[in-house]
Parts: structure tokens; C-alpha cells; sequence
């Protein structure tokens, strides 16, 4: 649980639990209580943070007003990118943010670290800050994506080099899953963002503020081109690994084709040599058998290279 008080005209400090009933909310200080809903209702602020950790557990559909806070529950990607996407939920008041959710959702470790020291955060409104928060999980999004091109660009090359093997499929498979999964989550995340953006939401909004959540959506749309980009890169790569197998069944189809010949001509010359009629050069026996049977030999050899270098010239 991360209780953290900025104040512009002050310090920058870390809470201890029985400190956030007794914080004062200025113009130039900014609360926000980060962690898992179990822990956080534990906490026993003033009013209005009391009333907002009342309606947690009352997850909203969307943004849900009230008349000093508002409370929305957005997806997230965790960062392991692989297990069921979390869901974190924010309560924002003008000089106050409550982020809940479990570790997953609530990982804001990076984000917390980078100030070193005394900072101005205190002079940000609770909506900047949970527009930063949304900014960086859109950044874990942008990480899963980096992760799956470069997992693409070795699956591309492994099979135009001949190297796709068995596992080219089943890695394809997870990276369409992983990708699929990433959509779902940004389909879930478009109608509360398109809320937040609305002319009708918070009239009293700052300008700033609202030039804040702007920028959040040109990020998200971003973000949503990237993910079909995604989409269509791992759909090609499907295409590049079927066109490659499609080739190499059709090589190994020639050389097949040319050693069935080959064989079919040995055989139509033994069959012949076996029909029911007599030749003087039948009674030679081993030295008759010899020749015959070296020819089939180098028949068959020359078969051989015919389509060994058949498969390989494709």
C-alpha cells in the first residue's frame, strides 16, 4: 500500500495509515492512496475519502459522478502480460486520487520511484494525476507490443531461412492470443475514455485538466492503431509460415515425383526381364546378373541426385 502526500509549498512525503485521517487538502497538495481494496478500507480518512472508499466496492460500468468525486474501473494489462487482465478502480476528487485493485492493476513501483526528492506534483488536480496513471498503463501496453514484434521478427526469420521446425505454430498461436487479449482490453477501455472526454463530463473541469484528458485519448487511439497494426503483422506471419510450408510440400512433391519415376523404371526393367521368354543372354547366369543389377544400381542413384537436387533448387 503506497499512502503518498504531495504539497507543492512543503514536502513530499510517505504516510503511515493513522496519519491519513489528520492530512490537510490544499490548493497545492495532492493525497493519493494506492494499494488493495482490503487494505485501503482499513484507512479512516475525512470526508469526502471516506464517503468515496464506501462506494469502492460498488464497481461502476462506466464513470459514475457524485457531487465531489467521480469513480470509474478501467481494465489493465498486468505485467506479466499473460494472465486475465485486472481491473483497477479510481475514485478522483479535485486534490485526491484512490487507486485500488489487486497488485497487478496497482503497480505503479516505476512511476513512484523516478521523483527523487522534493517535487511539484502538489499543484496537480486528482484528474491529472489519474490521466498519468492510464498514461502508464497505456506504456505497458507499448512494452507488450515491442515484446511481440521482436518474438515475430525471429519467428519471420527462422522460417524464410528453413528453420521454421515444430514450435514456429504453437509460438504463433500464443503471440495471436496474447494480441487478441490486448484488443479485448482496449475494447473494454474505449467507451470509459470516450466518457471522460465528453463535453458534458464535469462542466467545472479546468481547462488544463481537460486539455489532459485529450491528450490521454490521442494516446489511446494511438494505442488502438498500434494493436491492429499488431494484429495484421502476426496474421502475416501466419501467411509467410503457411506459404513457406506450402513451398516445401511442393519441393518435397517434385522429389518424391522423381524418385517414383526413377523406381517405376527399375521396376518395368526387372518385370521385363522376368516375362516368360528366352534370350541367349539369360544363359550367362553371374555374369549376365552382375551388369543387370549394377544398372539398376546407377538407375537408382542417378534418381536419387535427380531429386535430392530437385528439392533443393526450389
Amino acid at each position: 500500500m503506497d499512502l503518498l502526500y504531495y504539497d507543492a509549498n512543503g514536502h513530499d512525503r510517505r504516510l503511515e495509515p493513522d496519519e491519513v485521517s489528520s492530512v490537510a487538502l490544499t490548493e497545492s497538495s495532492l493525497l493519493w492512496l494506492n494499494g488493495e481494496a482490503e487494505d485501503l478500507a482499513s484507512l479512516k480518512p475525512t470526508a469526502p475519502l471516506s464517503k468515496a472508499l464506501a462506494c469502492a466496492a460498488r464497481v461502476p460500468d462506466n464513470v459514475r459522478v457524485y457531487q465531489e468525486f467521480y469513480h470509474l474501473a478501467i481494465p489493465v494489462l498486468p505485467p506479466s502480460g499473460e494472465a486475465i487482465s485486472a481491473q483497477l478502480v479510481l475514485l478522483v476528487g479535485d486534490h485526491w486520487l484512490v487507486s485500488m485493485g489487486p497488485p497487478d492493476a496497482t503497480d505503479f513501483a516505476d512511476l513512484i520511484s523516478r521523483d527523487v526528492g522534493e517535487t511539484m506534483k502538489g499543484n496537480l488536480s486528482g484528474t491529472t494525476l489519474a490521466a498519468a496513471l492510464l498514461a502508464e498503463h497505456f506504456g505497458r501496453f507499448h512494452q507488450h507490443i515491442s515484446a511481440i514484434d521482436a518474438e515475430i521478427d525471429k519467428v519471420e526469420q527462422r522460417t524464410l531461412t528453413g528453420k521454421e521446425g515444430r514450435s514456429t505454430l504453437s509460438v504463433l498461436t500464443v503471440l495471436r492470443r496474447r494480441t487478441a487479449r490486448m484488443r479485448g482490453v482496449l475494447s473494454d477501455l474505449r467507451p470509459i475514455v470516450t466518457s471522460l472526454i465528453r463535453p458534458d463530463f464535469l462542466p467545472e473541469m479546468t481547462a488544463e485538466d481537460r486539455e489532459h484528458l485529450r491528450h490521454l485519448e490521442a494516446s489511446f487511439e494511438k494505442l488502438s492503431d498500434e494493436i491492429v497494426r499488431l494484429r495484421e503483422t502476426v496474421v502475416g506471419s501466419f501467411e509467410l509460415y503457411a506459404t513457406q510450408i506450402a513451398q516445401n510440400t511442393n519441393r518435397l512433391l517434385k522429389a518424391l515425383t522423381i524418385l517414383t519415376l526413377g523406381i517405376g523404371l527399375i521396376g518395368a526393367g526387372a518385370g521385363i526381364m522376368g516375362m516368360n521368354f528366352k534370350l541367349d543372354w539369360f544363359d550367362h547366369g553371374v555374369s549376365a546378373f552382375v551388369p543387370v543389377v549394377v544398372t539398376m544400381a546407377a538407375l537408382f542413384l542417378v534418381t536419387v541426385i535427380l531429386a535430392l537436387d530437385a528439392y533443393r533448387r526450389d
